[in-house]
């Protein structure tokens, strides 16, 4: 193990990779992840106001209402887009229609009616619903009057002064206890070739509006070659998940031997399993909006977080025991092989971040992170130029739980924290080291836990895909791999934190392209939060004189 001012380090060659590779992974990220506008959607508690004004002007007093907003992808509708026209040109119309946004949910206590309102990225409501209960009275009028009022509200929520006109396709009645229902639909062409349709329906319940949603329309035809499109994918996926699948079964055997011969260890992966369970449980809690959608207002909004607690740990409680059984396993494996590939993993857990094999693993677990950076944007690149293909436009998927929070940055160290740990301990640590020492190849062992790594995350379409559907499986796999040398080469935590300085990376980029330091600023500081045990590490190293000392073994030369 070198060293950098009593810092330990990586290999001297490792620096100079990395830095490339950040240099790489810098210059094609907006190509990796294009962004559709978000605008002030970035922060959808930021759009609350707007909402709320806006629907006063539409006669709801919202004043006493608990609110709360979240990002919202229309990906279909995306997606049909980007296929018809184009990049540049989808990008320009989620300007002048409803694809993507915030939107803002309001519940009252004792009041069973939700309100509901989009924000579009300039920060104007772009369409907005309320529920009406059937027996909820309202005021009379004909359909004429209600034909009128319909076309004020669709005006009202109006994104681009130029767009096309609308034209009313059908209406229907609906009769209620105590008022009448009228809806009327709207359509109109934002491109005759390619055809391009918006469509809007506006609800009048009585005498009042009572919504008015607008969406681009999917044809069925799109839709039908979109899903047949998907068979490989979803096939690919399938293997994975079965191949994870057969994995859990052999960890489950191996610890039963384990525990049998008094080799396994019981308090370690407990620990980790709970911290896994904890911190993905947790963040579901860092948004306002899920626990929005658990409150019913008829309740009072202390059952809110209770039903949330019960619904997500029910759901995620197995997965915790599933985990438990790999890393014990892994754990068993590991230290039967003599490698103790996980001791910094483990000293970092108990809070030793001062160790210098912690230090060293931080440092080494973000170079790494880099290298893997430049690994995805090389092969997506020289994917897209032999296929033509493009990644798909974002955010969705988990860019859309780190916009979501309150708490963006605390939400990201957490839940990638969790993911890191779990997919790492998983697919290297058990995996890895169980093929090292059955097959004795060590090139099996890091490959084919990629292999399945890249397989598993094929229908995953928030992380780059060149257009093929092999293209995202064999750019993962290729990540795998870096990751697979990097954990034979290094331990367990240099893999966990490299993981985790790559998904820093990734899922922050909606919040480091804004380039405004009250957005970017806390999002790049994130990003460098696994090298603060190497920082611990170098200072308490100085304190004491006791730095490692040049040329003294790391855990992977012993």
């Amino acid at each position: 193990m070198d060293t950098l001012r009593g810092m330990p380090t990586a290999p001297r060659w490792l620096l100079p990779l990395a830095l490339a590779s950040a240099l790489l992974f810098a210059w094609r990220l907006p190509e990796l992840w294009p962004l559709v506008p978000l605008g002030r959607g970035l922060d959808p508690s930021s759009q609350v106001p707007v909402a709320r004004a806006f629907l006063a002007r539409e006669g709801l007093d919202l004043q006493a209402h608990r609110a709360a907003g979240e990002v919202v992808v229309d990906v279909p509708a995306l997606d049909h887009a980007d296929s018809l026209l184009g990049r540049s040109a989808t990008r320009r119309l989620a300007g002048r229609t409803w694809m993507a946004g915030a939107v803002v949910t309001f519940k009252r206590r004792g009041d069973p009616d939700v309100v509901a309102a989009a924000v579009s990225p300039d920060g104007r409501v772009a369409r907005w619903t309320r529920t009406l209960q059937d027996d909820a009275p309202a005021g009379a009028t004909d359909s004429a009057g209600a034909a009128g009022r319909a076309r004020d509200a669709l005006r009202r929520v109006e994104l681009a002064t130029d767009a096309p006109p609308w034209g009313m396709i059908g209406t229907s009645v609906r009769e209620r206890p105590n008022r009448v229902d009228r809806t009327f639909t709207f359509e109109r062409r934002w491109s005759e070739r390619p055809e391009l349709k918006e469509r809007a329906t506006v609800t009048v319940a009585g005498d009042r509006v009572s919504g008015v949603l607008r969406n681009l329309v999917v044809p069925d035809a799109a839709a039908r070659a979109r899903l047949a499109a998907a068979a490989p994918t979803v096939t690919l996926a399938a293997i994975g998940y079965l191949l994870v699948a057969a994995a859990i079964v052999a960890a489950f055997v191996l610890l039963l031997r384990a525990l049998r011969d008094g080799s396994a260890r019981i308090g370690a992966p407990g620990a980790v399993a709970a911290f896994v369970f904890g911190g993905v449980v947790a963040t579901f809690f860092l948004e306002p909006a899920f626990l929005m959608r658990w409150w019913e207002p008829l309740w009072p909004l202390a059952t809110a977080p209770l039903t949330a607690l019960q619904g997500i740990g029910l759901t995620n409680a197995w997965l915790a025991l599933v985990l438990f059984t790999v890393i014990a396993a892994g754990d068993a494996e590991d230290r039967r092989t003599g490698a103790d590939r996980g001791h910094s993993l483990w000293r970092a857990l108990r809070g030793h971040l001062a160790d210098p094999t912690v230090g060293a693993a931080a440092w080494r677990g973000w170079l790494v992170g880099l290298c893997c950076g430049g690994v995805m944007a090389g092969a997506t690149w020289a994917i897209g130029a032999l296929t033509g293909g493009a990644p798909l436009l974002q955010p969705r998927g988990f860019f859309e739980k780190v916009l979501d929070a309150w708490s963006p940055s605390l939400t990201a160290l957490l839940f990638f924290a969790s993911v890191a740990l779990a997919e790492e301990l998983g697919y290297r640590f058990f995996i890895g080291t169980w093929l090292d020492r059955m097959t004795g190849r060590r090139w099996v062992a890091i490959w084919l836990p990629a292999v399945v790594y890249g397989l598993s995350h094929t229908a995953l379409d928030f992380l780059p895909s060149a257009g093929p559907f092999w293209s995202r499986p064999l750019v993962l796999t290729l990540v795998g791999a870096t990751w697979g040398w990097a954990f034979f080469r290094f331990d367990a935590l240099t893999v966990v934190l490299s993981h985790l300085t790559a998904d820093l990376f990734i899922f922050n980029w909606p919040r480091l392209a804004t380039a405004e330091w009250p957005t970017a600023g806390p999002a790049a500081l994130v990003v460098l939060a696994p090298l603060v045990p190497a920082v611990v590490a170098a200072v308490a190293g100085r304190r004491t004189g006791s730095a490692t000392p040049h040329g003294s073994p790391t855990v992977s030369d012993r």
